[in-house]
């Protein structure tokens, strides 16, 4: 949930005035942007299973 707070807002302002849809600008935004903590969420989260 924090990840998606540190999305800039601006980033959507932009997405908007460009005609973007809500499943363009979670794939082409949100998604790039919160990754890395998804990728180690996954991680931990193997090891844990182990």
């Amino acid at each position: 949930m924090a990840a998606i707070q540190n999305v800039p807002k601006e980033l959507y302002e932009a997405a908007d005035i460009d005609g973007a849809n809500s499943f363009r600008k979670f794939w082409k935004i949100t998604f790039p942007m919160i990754s890395p903590t998804t990728f180690y969420l996954v991680v931990v989260r193997m090891i844990a299973v182990f």
